[in-house]
């Protein structure tokens, strides 16, 4: 007695893919010592079962010889996520320095993201460029896109201001009416003065 043999022909198992387009059934076939070549074989199935975000299909082919010779079922699971559901990211902590001078450090920014697929919360990792802008106004911007296995998200972003300023500013006399000694000037006026810095447009009155 000689059973059949079953054998997979064609699997397009999404293997976990995201909302994949269309599912398209395994084929098989099925060869036996009384058959010229190879007969092809339709499976069976109970059709997709299991959560959204964890999706199965499960076909089984099985074949009976004309000597009622059955062979070994062989079957095909495929694995998929339906997920429409963005997940949401949020800023855990954030320590903007908001425009502080000189700040011994900056910390970035922490994210984690909740979705509908996962048990709980992640941590994100954000992306930075690094700061940017002149030195007395520096900012950085802590921008974070995650991409989840399940579907594509939109961005979060924190912004960071500081300024880096080491140089001190510079006060000059703008005006003096000095009595010079005078006796009993009539009245004394006061002198002016203004300031000017690498972080100012212009002098301002000190």
């Amino acid at each position: 007695m000689v059973i059949p043999v079953i054998s997979v022909v064609t699997s397009a198992d999404p293997a976990g893919t995201c909302n994949p387009a269309s599912i398209v059934a395994p084929t098989f076939e099925a060869t036996d010592n009384c058959l010229a070549s190879a007969v092809s074989v339709t499976p069976t199935t109970a059709g997709p079962t299991g959560p959204a975000c964890a999706r199965t299909q499960t076909w089984t082919a099985n074949y009976t010889d004309a000597c009622t010779n059955a062979a070994v079922a062989v079957s095909v699971t495929y694995t998929w996520v339906e997920d429409e559901v963005i997940p949401v990211i949020s800023v855990v902590t954030s320590a903007d320095p908001a425009g502080t001078c000189n700040p011994s450090s900056i910390v970035a920014p922490t994210f984690e993201a909740t979705d509908n697929c996962l048990a709980s919360a992640v941590s994100v990792t954000p992306t930075t460029a690094g700061p940017t802008g002149p030195a007395c106004k520096n900012t950085n911007v802590d921008s974070q896109l995650y991409r989840c296995v399940y579907e594509c998200c939109g961005t979060v972003s924190v912004t960071y201001t500081w300024v880096e300023d080491v140089v001190i500013p510079v006060i000059s006399v703008v005006t003096s009416a000095d009595p010079a000694g005078t006796c009993n000037p009539s009245s004394i006026v006061a002198p002016t003065f203004e300031a000017t810095d690498n972080c100012l447009a212009s002098a301002v009155s000190a």
